[in-house]
C-alpha cells in the first residue's frame, strides 16, 4: 500500500503464500507461474501508467519511514537495538520515533518487535535451528525474554509452536 497497489497482485501473493504451505507435487511449477504473473502485471501497470496500479508521490516523511522499515526488514538479524537507526538515517532517535509514529500509527519499537518475531516464527517453521539459537540469532538478551515476547505476540510458547507446526 505504500507505493504500489494492484488487487490482482495481492490475490496472487495470497495464492503464493498458500502454495508455500503445501508440499504437493507441482508446487514449484505453480509458484513459478504465480511469480511470473506478478512480474508481468507489475511491468504492464508501470508501462501503462495506471492499469490496476496506483502510484503516488511520497513525501519526505513517507520516504524516511520507508527507509526505516526497509532497514529494519533487511537487517533484522544484525540489529541489536533501534539506536542503530540514528547512524544510518542521520537523524536523532526521538525525531525518527515521532515521525514514524505520526506516519504509520505504530511505534518504532512495536514495528521492530513484530519483525523480529515474524523472523523467529519463520525460522521455527523452517526447523533448521533450535529455539535458543533462534533467540541468539535475533539478538535477544536471553532465551526467557525471547520466549516471553513470542508468547505475548502469538499466545503460545516457541517450543509449543515448534511442536505444533507441520514439518
Amino acid at each position: 500500500d505504500r507505493v504500489f497497489s494492484d488487487e490482482r497482485i495481492g490475490s496472487l501473493v495470497c495464492d503464493a503464500i498458500m502454495e508455500f504451505m503445501k508440499e504437493e507435487s507441482y508446487s514449484r511449477e505453480i509458484l513459478y507461474s504465480i511469480f511470473t504473473q506478478i512480474v508481468i502485471y507489475i511491468i504492464r501497470d508501470f508501462e501503462s501508467g495506471s492499469g490496476g496500479a496506483r502510484v503516488r508521490n511520497a513525501s519526505e516523511a513517507d520516504t524516511v519511514c520507508y527507509r526505516i522499515m526497509n532497514y529494519i526488514d533487511t537487517h533484522i538479524y544484525t540489529m541489536s537495538s533501534l539506536d542503530e537507526l540514528t547512524e544510518v538515517m542521520k537523524y536523532n532517535y526521538s525525531y525518527l520515533s515521532a515521525l514514524f509514529k505520526k506516519n504509520t500509527g505504530n511505534t518504532l519499537l512495536s514495528y521492530f518487535r513484530k519483525k523480529r518475531l515474524e523472523a523467529a516464527k519463520a525460522l521455527i517453521l523452517e526447523g533448521a535451528m533450535n529455539i535458543s539459537d533462534i533467540a541468539a540469532a535475533l539478538n535477544y538478551s536471553s532465551l526467557y525474554s525471547f520466549s516471553r515476547a513470542f508468547k505475548d505476540m502469538y499466545g503460545i510458547s516457541p517450543k509449543q509452536f515448534s511442536k505444533d507446526s507441520p514439518k
